[in-house]
């Protein structure tokens, strides 16, 4: 088993944690197993070979033992016939059976020796006696002494096999005391053999008994391995596969959560506008929370009052009257707050106030940089909150949308600061620049009016710089009211500003820039600030090739109005001229200056060229690219 594996602390905190395979962490345990079962065996094994050896020399004893009687009885036959001989009878014959009765004699007493002390040549063991046979065998007058006293007996009787007086009488003596011991004598050694036969059923029974003994040390022990060995092994085994199960489930958590917030971040980062990501976010709460009513409230651009933004596309909304920020309970925190029941005793004050009625929820800030922009919110039945996997998606959700909105929101102001006046909030040089450019590439018809606030520096340093700033932004909030949504009105540097009307002539140019001026002076009176004037100079992108040159042919023509007494209109008389304007010839008010340009109010009716054949609005060439030289070095 090694890939079941856990973890193990070292001595200090600092030490790294190693994986300690499960079978190392058992070895010992299995070494002890088979020690036990080692130890049991060995025993068992000693045992029996011990009861058999003992078994087998008890039957070796018994095996002789139980020739002794015979032998007794052999020795008494012979005796009687060698003793009862007659003078005829076959020396030969007498001869055998002498020798007959000294073998079986020497042989009674070797055996009886061996079957006490024992004697290999006779293959008969040294075995201790048990106590009956040692009560039997050599207590005096027993039945050693009574064999032993056979055997020489027969030996004599063998011995004396000459035929003499003395002879007979001798082996009539020994003959008697064989006689009379021989009954005694097989009584002793029979009864020596039913104790070796005794001792070998009670040698067997202990090893009957023995073998019961082990069997059940066997099953002991094997209990004991179960529940000291293999059962924590168990128990480790089932903890490793559940933390085996555990962190695959984690690791599967895991991949789901980063694959949902990588597919959410492929979806968001496709967006371009805030009503993109709304419309991801949309699909996103299906995704996340098909089952509960949820909804997405951003904060305005003052930043204290929420807005519903997006809802649930399949459950609708979450019905939360929560407007500001700081009455939701989850921006406060600055993060996720789950209400199991809008019964709780500290559930949030706008819960109970939900349409649904009693009802769980879950809220999620919408935080970038620790700044909340919003909050979703996603009500459930009342004890049944969303799951945990659906709030940690919601909080991916919230944390994603958050970082796409506000880097949107960024991008904009950015682009709105690089592309507009800081002051003013209208187009600044560069953007009209790029607009003007798109334009003429598209050749599209426009014209160009150039404004300049008359006497602007007289108004900075008689009223302060604060004024100055202030009629500038009027004139830029007249222009944004009064002109078209197409028109295009920029801050062209300091004072002046210039604006182009797509698609307009240079008559209905005329009448736009009188409306501008007639709603300047109204808003002057209605704001009740000092009262200031403009000049304008009009041409149209027949007046130059590059929009720098028609800029320059309009500044010309601003020029011409100011020096006309300003807060007025000069038109470009090649362009009035191209556009089929007729204008009446001055009367001898001073309409006109020496130069034969216009400086009425207003723009009339005259031909495009005077009696000299010239431009009604003649420009100087050499002034006109030093004041662009000048201005490119301004910029």
């Amino acid at each position: 088993m090694p890939a079941l594996s856990r973890r193990t602390s070292g001595d200090g905190g600092g030490r790294r944690r190693t994986r300690v395979p499960l079978s190392r962490r058992f070895t010992y345990r299995y070494a002890l197993a088979l020690l036990v079962f080692t130890v049991i065996a060995v025993l068992w094994k000693i045992s029996l070979d011990a009861s058999a050896q003992r078994v087998d020399d008890l039957s070796r004893q018994t095996s002789a033992a139980a020739l002794q009687p015979t032998r007794v009885a052999k020795i008494s036959e012979l005796s009687n016939r060698i003793v009862g001989q007659t003078p005829d009878a076959d020396q030969q014959e007498i001869r055998t059976a002498a020798s007959s009765l000294t073998q079986e004699s020497v042989l009674l007493q070797q055996v009886q020796k061996g079957l006490i002390d024992g004697d290999p040549s006779l293959g008969l063991p040294a075995v201790p006696l048990s106590p009956s046979l040692q009560k039997l065998y050599m207590e005096p007058d027993r039945l050693k002494q009574t064999v032993d006293e056979i055997g020489r007996a027969g030996q004599a009787i063998a011995d004396f096999n000459a035929p003499s007086q003395n002879n007979a009488e001798t082996r009539a003596t020994e003959l008697k005391v064989i006689t009379q011991n021989q009954d005694e004598a097989v009584k002793g050694l029979e009864k020596a053999l039913k104790y070796y036969v005794d001792d070998i059923q009670a040698q067997l029974e202990t090893q009957h008994n023995n073998n019961q003994i082990f069997i059940g040390l066997s099953l002991i022990a094997t209990a004991g391995i179960v529940l000291f060995l293999f059962r924590p092994m168990a128990r480790s085994i089932h903890l490793e596969t559940s933390q085996l199960e555990t962190a695959e489930r984690v690791q599967r958590e895991n991949s789901e959560r980063q694959s949902f917030r990588n597919e959410l971040s492929q979806a968001l980062e496709v967006t371009d506008s805030e009503g993109e990501v709304l419309a991801a976010v949309g699909r996103a709460l299906m995704t996340v929370v098909p089952d509960n009513p949820a909804e997405l409230l951003l904060a305005d651009a003052s930043g204290s009052h929420l807005r519903r933004a997006q809802v649930s596309p399949s459950r609708g909304a979450a019905g939360c009257p929560v407007d500001t920020q700081l009455g939701c309970a989850a921006i406060r925190r600055a993060q996720t707050v789950v209400y199991e029941s809008s019964r709780m005793l500290n559930v949030c004050p706008k819960l109970p106030q939900h349409e649904p009625g009693v009802c769980s929820a879950v809220c999620v800030p919408v935080m970038f940089m620790g700044n909340a922009i919003g909050v979703l919110h996603a009500v459930g039945p009342d004890g049944a909150p969303p799951s945990h996997t659906e709030i940690e998606r919601l909080s991916v959700l919230g944390a994603e949308t958050g970082s796409r909105i506000s880097m949107l929101r960024t991008s904009r102001a950015t682009e709105l600061q690089a592309s507009t006046d800081g002051l003013t909030g209208l187009d600044n040089r560069r953007s009209l620049e790029t607009k003007a450019r798109s334009l003429l590439l598209d050749e599209q018809p426009f014209s160009v009016a150039m404004a300049d606030l008359d006497n602007f520096k007289t108004l900075n340093d008689t009223y302060g710089h604060e004024t100055g700033d202030r009629a500038l932004r009027l004139f830029s909030a007249v222009l944004r009211e009064a002109l078209r949504p197409e028109d295009i009105s920029a801050r062209y540097g300091g004072e002046e500003f210039v604006v182009l009307l797509p698609h307009t002539s240079i008559a209905e140019a005329i009448r736009a820039v009188e409306r501008l001026q007639e709603a300047l002076d109204a808003e002057v009176r209605r704001s009740g600030t000092v009262g200031f004037t403009a000049s304008w100079g009009l041409t149209n992108d027949s007046s130059g090739s590059t929009f720098d040159e028609i800029v320059a042919v309009a500044d010309a023509a601003l020029y011409s109005a100011k020096r006309a007494g300003r807060n007025c209109i000069m038109v470009d008389g090649e362009a009035a001229a191209a556009a089929g304007l007729n204008v009446s010839l001055p009367d001898a008010d001073g309409h006109t200056d020496g130069d034969g340009r216009f400086d009425g109010s207003r723009v009339q009716p005259r031909p495009a060229h005077g009696e000299d054949d010239r431009p009604l609005l003649e420009i100087d060439m050499e002034r006109l690219e030093a004041d662009i030289a000048r201005r490119s070095e301004a910029t």
